[in-house]
């Protein structure tokens, strides 16, 4: 976890809730609940793949007690370090990058970060994998075997993983950690591509599935180490493959999932069979993308899926939590024209449907329709963008705001006003994690 990013929680936090009793409290908290929520799925998964013999040593830099530098690596020699990133841990990453580098260990890094800003990550020493890495880790491995690693580890042309081929990811790597969210991915890919998202660009918009033994086969991993920890799906949209829904939860019968999550498109409200299947396992919580209740920026989604549920919402979450399904809604605010009256009605509903919520900065992100949109805008107007990686991201998203009339400041101003008029006596997490994730990036 970045510091930066527990940092501005705090800052976030004492600049709006100054004074407060419940502050310190809330704050410290909620970063312990991040910090012992998941493990590194994929560098897991990756791990199987490394040839037997080998001399792994694993650090989930959230579950350590420390994140120094010096104390975890300082004493230990490798010959290789492998390094998964999110967008808010980039300058760790390089901290960590540096530190290896100078001491001539060689580094591969992916994950989002490195998938969405390659460029920020090309330097001698280090190999950088972008996008899905299951076909591509064992082929750097092998060049890596004949002194010959490239710079660069892509697919082209829209290949996507076979995750039937996908090993079962090496959960004993960090049994010696307690986790209050545990899980497996048991499909990836969206088929749906909003017009802000990425996901699609991360995880392809081509829906696959693991073969629902193998899903059997990590879930019951998973348990033996914690019984009694939550459980998570770590899918974009379980459900989109009704058939293979139907198949996994009637195998899944004998495994009593317990408190479980995972996420999902809306229109399964409508489905009165598929919501008691899922319903009979455990206690399941679904978290649905449902983005705006504006209509207007329903329409700018390009979903159209969401564009058609949106004026339902409020009957679709009866539907699901009347079948004995909590659920979490995922809204987005600082569409154009956005305003405290579309925030105050978004925070107003989370309340009034007894739905666990979050409010997230819209950011136009590398890989979205909405980020190459913008990118050729701001050069009709302003000129060719000079700046790479993250640098350029700014760029775009710095101009977004001012094509909106909106500064950083702003946005967050009008979001804590309007929290702490809903919750005056409570540090409200619903948007202050994302927010502080939004100002870590523009640090």
């Amino acid at each position: 976890m970045s510091d930066i990013y527990i940092q501005n929680i705090t800052r976030i936090s004492e600049r709006y809730w100054k004074g407060a009793r419940f502050l310190k409290r809330d704050i410290n908290r909620h970063i312990r609940s991040i910090k012992k929520m998941c493990y590194a799925l994929g560098i897991l998964t990756l791990t199987s793949y490394v040839p037997r013999g080998a001399d792994v040593t694993f650090v989930d830099e959230n579950a350590e007690k420390t994140t120094d530098v010096k104390h975890l690596y300082g004493h230990s020699e490798y010959d290789l370090v492998v390094i998964t990133a999110q967008i808010f841990q980039q300058k760790r990453v390089e901290a960590l990058i540096d530190c290896f580098v100078k001491r001539g260990i060689y580094v591969v890094v992916g994950g989002p970060n490195p998938t969405l800003f390659p460029d920020d990550y090309s330097k001698e020493g280090v190999s950088v994998v972008v996008g899905e890495a299951e076909d591509l880790f064992p082929e750097f491995l092998a060049d890596f075997a004949n002194h010959q690693p490239k710079p660069v580890y892509e697919k082209r042309g829209g290949d996507r993983v076979d995750l039937g081929k996908s090993r079962v990811p090496m959960f004993s790597r960090i049994s010696r950690h307690r986790y209050n969210l545990v899980g497996v991915q048991a499909t990836r890919g969206c088929p749906h591509r909003c017009r802000f998202c990425n996901a699609s660009y991360i995880t392809g918009d081509l829906y696959r599935q693991k073969p629902v033994a193998q899903i059997k086969e990590e879930i019951r991993a998973v348990k033996r180490l914690w019984p009694d920890s939550a459980f998570l799906f770590h899918d974009d949209h379980m459900f989109a493959d009704r058939i293979f829904s139907f198949k996994l939860f009637e195998a899944l019968q004998d495994i009593d999932l317990g408190q479980w999550t995972t996420s999902a498109d809306i229109s399964i409200a409508q489905d009165d069979e598929l919501l008691e299947l899922i319903a009979s396992n455990g206690r399941p919580r679904i978290c649905f993308g449902l983005e705006t209740l504006s209509v207007r920026n329903s329409r700018t989604l390009d979903n159209r899926v969401k564009e058609a549920f949106q004026p339902r919402y409020g009957e679709s979450i009866r539907n699901i939590q009347g079948k004995g399904i909590d659920v979490i809604g995922s809204f987005v605010f600082g569409f154009p024209g956005d305003s405290g009256a579309e925030l105050d009605e978004m925070v107003t509903f989370i309340k009034d449907h007894k739905i666990h919520g979050s409010i997230n900065r819209l950011f136009a992100s590398p890989g979205s329709r909405l980020y190459d949109d913008l990118a050729g805008e701001y050069e009709r107007t302003r000129g060719a963008l000079k700046e790479k990686g993250m640098a350029r991201a700014r760029a775009i998203n710095t101009f977004y705001m001012e094509k909106n009339g909106t500064d950083l400041l702003d946005m967050e101003n009008l979001v804590f006003s309007t929290l702490k008029k809903h919750y005056p006596s409570q540090l409200p997490m619903l948007a202050i994690g994302n927010l502080a994730a939004f100002r870590t990036f523009f640090v």
